[in-house]
């Protein structure tokens, strides 16, 4: 917590760097004077009118994570505050997803890039109150969206770059384009003046370059950029993109020393803030944790020390009423569990029938719900299939060893299978195929059953490698406990059960550090096989935690008292969690951004 507030209150914008960028190292020192006299008078946004707009890779027709759900609850929540509020996306028509119709475009408009000009179709559509922006070009933003044509950032002629390491030359063609066009769109609209642009994640920041050479082109007045992180991920930089027009000023910056040259790396220095991210708890680990200092943040550990990093809770992705009624929650409380037993067990019942009549041809496994005894604990697990975060590997060696001991449970995994590589999606098939009846796999968007089960299930599994923020709250807030690693979001907000104290809503577990000296987290990533990564003690270690934490949640559910109150606990767990902080957070953030 110190360390987010210091670095935070401390932040000095790189002024040198910026002259550096935009005059060159040896200009006029007039001129490298009027360029921060502009840039400083572009700070001055009146953030009580001023238009939020939000840039999100993601949309409701395009949607692969978390980013979706943030973009659509913060700006529904601005826009119940009567905050002018825009998101301004991709048309991504290459997928299975994009609308089936759609009116006359709202603008067209011309950009040059790689030296040729590009027609651009600007597409309004008001959803929950918020207009949506949906930039269509032909010839950019087709990604093919993987297994299921469904994700804006698989490119499936991209693969075998993909595996090479290179990144995707397509998505990031993709992303510097939509950086290029997003003030042309900004001025086409008539938008031009005081402006919070609210950047997403690498594929969006280099709007923060965009949109500064616009601000000294005089063709925006006067705007600021913040960024929200909602994963570690970046994309390299090469020299061949930085020759694009408009690209060429970063040439005028010296190559980064100590790492390549990424989209992160060569945009922190533009914001007009520190980077945030979308949990206290995960903005310290990347500037403590092992498994980032050492691997996947590694190379913007000296820009974090730099400018700092700011945790931002997001609020809940969705509003459900309370799933045990308030005499139920106060007897389980009291050591009387009868009725909010009975209640968990209408939701169960509710579960064993849908999922009971649910039988996708794509399912592995098949778990007999419609005979599921009421004694007979269910876990579930959900996310994308991401060998490098998720933890779906770690589960199928914690089950395996728990059911060949004997263990009477079920458990439902529904991984969103993207581009996860085969070795890692066969696991999880080999694990339904060897206990057919204790497991069922759906590497499908389930189409029934999803939120029947995450209410009816006896605990969630959450044994994430690391985890920014987590939809755990979608478990809490339907009535039910979760298992979970201790790192990031999850850490904060998953409390361990104590009988004694009657306190906490799951099961929290740790595991042990790295070896001092040996890059273990690479190591492990590094494994081609999910198998050979229990020969590395880290990752071993997690899987026995995470099994001993499933042991004692079934000690918990036999236990009536326990359980009845762990439930008591579980939905105001999250109480605390709203838009409405969310937006007081990043409105400090918008208050630095504008400090002079």
């Amino acid at each position: 917590m110190n360390i987010r507030r210091k670095t935070t209150s401390h932040y000095e914008r790189p002024i040198n760097d910026l002259q550096d960028l935009f005059a060159g190292l040896n200009a006029d020192p007039q001129v490298r004077d009027g360029i921060r006299q502009r840039l400083d008078d572009a700070r001055k946004v009146d953030l009580k009118t001023a238009t939020i707009v939000i840039t999100s890779w993601e949309n409701r027709f395009a949607a692969a994570g978390g980013v979706r759900a943030v973009t659509q609850e913060y700006a529904k929540h601005l826009s119940s505050q009567d905050r002018s509020v825009r998101v301004i996306t991709p048309l991504h028509t290459g997928l299975l997803t994009p609308p089936g119709t759609v009116k006359p475009p709202v603008a067209v408009l011309w950009v040059n890039f790689e030296g040729v000009n590009h027609r651009i179709e600007v597409y309004e559509s008001e959803w929950l109150k918020v207009k949506w922006l949906y930039l269509h070009c032909q010839g950019f933003f087709i990604a093919e969206g993987g297994r299921d044509r469904t994700n804006p950032y698989l490119y499936e002629h991209d693969a075998r770059e993909e595996k090479l390491g290179r990144g995707s030359p397509r998505l990031v063609r993709d992303c510097l384009f939509y950086a290029a066009a997003l003030p042309k769109v900004l001025s086409t609209l008539g938008m031009t003046d005081n402006i919070v642009l609210h950047l997403q994640d690498w594929e969006t920041v280099g709007v923060a370059l965009s949109v500064k050479e616009a601000i000294l082109r005089k063709e925006i007045i006067r705007a600021v950029c913040v960024l929200a992180l909602h994963n570690p991920y970046d994309k390299d930089l090469n020299p061949a993109d930085l020759k694009s027009p408009g690209w060429r000023l970063l040439s005028n910056l010296s190559e980064p020393t100590s790492t390549p040259s990424t989209f992160l790396g060569r945009m922190l220095p533009l914001l007009d803030a520190p980077p945030a991210t979308v949990s206290r708890e995960f903005a310290i680990d990347l500037v403590t944790d092992p498994l980032q200092t050492n691997h996947l943040a590694d190379h913007l550990q000296d820009q974090f020390k730099k400018f700092g990093v700011r945790g931002v809770d997001n609020g809940p992705f969705e509003t459900i009423k309370p799933p045990f009624s308030a005499n139920a929650i106060n007897d389980a409380k009291n050591g009387k569990p009868q009725t909010i037993l009975s209640e968990k067990r209408k939701l169960r019942e509710i579960m064993k029938e849908t999922m009971g009549n649910y039988k996708p041809k794509e399912r592995w496994g098949n778990v007999d719900f419609t005979n599921l005894k009421d004694d007979v604990p269910v876990f579930m697990c959900v996310g994308r299939l991401d060998p490098g975060q998720k933890g779906f590997d770690v589960a199928a060696r914690a089950i395996e060893n728990l059911l060949i001991a004997g263990l009477n449970a079920r458990f439902v995994l529904t991984p969103i299978v993207g581009d996860a590589p085969k070795p890692f999606v066969d696991d999880l098939q080999t694990l339904a195929a060897t206990f057919p009846d204790q497991v069922s796999v759906y590497p499908i968007r389930m189409q029934k059953g999803y939120s029947e089960t995450q209410a009816g299930c006896t605990f969630s599994l959450w044994p994430s490698m690391y985890e920014p923020f987590g939809a755990v709250s979608e478990f809490l807030l339907r009535g039910t406990p979760v298992i979970a690693r201790s790192t990031g979001g999850l850490r904060q907000q998953v409390v361990n059960f104590s009988p004694k104290t009657k306190t906490g809503n799951g099961i929290l577990y740790k595991t042990s550090d790295p070896t001092p000296g040996i890059n273990e987290w690479r190591l492990i990533q590094q494994e081609a096989n999910p198998v050979d990564r229990m020969n590395h003690s880290i990752y071993k270690d997690q899987v026995e935690q995470l099994a001993d934490a499933i042991k004692t949640a079934v000690g918990i559910f036999k236990d009536p008292i326990a359980y009845g109150c762990l439930l008591s606990n579980v939905h105001g767990s999250v109480a605390s969690y709203s838009w409405n902080r969310a937006e007081k957070e990043y409105g400090e953030l918008y208050d630095i951004a504008v400090r002079p």
